[in-house]
């Protein structure tokens, strides 16, 4: 489950966390090792969301919105606020989301085929 959904039973002592899922250590559970971290190379799965402008939007007005993103992104009481709700801020260029969400759906295509699964 995400960090956020177990946070409770974790901190009351009900679930005792042996490894993340995310390629590193989390800023959410500090000290508990990756799945990665512990031999299996590359591991890794997330949730995650993106900003996404529609189709069309002009390069600059996305290049703005990136920057401002970024920027309070950077701010560290926003940071902390965002860890509180259990979410881990990462940020990054339009280019490196396209990139992640291409590769996201590479690796689970082959799952979402063999179980049937269709948007509906």
């Amino acid at each position: 489950d995400t960090v956020s959904a177990a946070r409770s039973f974790i901190t009351s002592g009900k679930l005792r966390p042996l490894a993340v899922t995310s390629l590193k250590e989390s800023a959410l559970l500090p000290g508990v090792p990756s799945v990665a971290g512990q031999g299996l190379d590359g591991f890794q799965v997330i949730a995650w969301n993106g900003l996404y402008a529609p189709k069309g939007t002009p390069p600059a007005a996305i290049k703005r919105l990136n920057d401002d993103l970024a920027k309070i992104l950077a701010r560290p009481e926003v940071r902390q606020k965002l860890l509180d709700l259990g979410h881990e801020p990462g940020g990054g260029t339009p280019e490196e989301l396209a990139a992640f969400a291409r590769s996201e759906r590479q690796k689970w295509q082959p799952l979402i085929e063999q179980a049937g699964l269709k948007a509906e």
